[in-house]
């Protein structure tokens, strides 16, 4: 989760100082990028527990990812994507691995997602917050958008 708000600090930080030249770039399309992200835990069932659910959460992730890299490719600087591909790096190794059938890591995953499940109220309560935390951040004007995102 940690990881997660780290890359979306930087994230919009980057967005932030948008290429001047890409006069379609606006924080909104990543509003909707974050919002596909969200959906990775909203399996009704739970924790995904099979190939098929995690091959589900597969296409959220790829979804919000290609998502993220549309938006970066058009509207940040060189150094900017340079920034967002080295804090990213280790995320897209994981994301690689856990959507690889067979794979050490989605294995493992499997192996322990009934455990996993048995905290997801706990899960829930950070899921909420972190909505929230989009929420707001869409209402504040946006010059004060990275102070606001930085404060919650």
């Amino acid at each position: 989760m940690r990881t997660f708000a780290l890359f979306a600090a930087v994230f919009a930080f980057a967005a932030y100082q948008v290429n001047g030249e890409a006069c379609n770039c606006h924080l909104r399309e990543l509003d909707l990028c974050a919002a596909t992200l969200l959906l990775f835990n909203q399996n009704p069932s739970g924790v995904a527990t099979t190939d098929a659910e995690v091959d589900k959460q597969c296409g959220f992730l790829k979804e919000s990812q290609e998502c993220f890299r549309n938006f970066t490719t058009r509207c940040a600087t060189p150094l900017q994507r340079e920034l967002i591909g080295f804090v990213a790096e280790g995320s897209q190794e994981l994301f690689k691995q856990f959507c690889t059938k067979g794979t050490d890591v989605r294995t493992n995953y499997l192996k322990h997602a009934p455990c996993l499940g048995q905290t997801l109220p706990d899960q829930k309560k950070c899921l909420t917050d972190i909505q929230a935390g989009l929420e707001k951040v869409s209402t504040v004007a946006f010059n004060d958008r990275v102070p606001a995102a930085c404060c919650m």
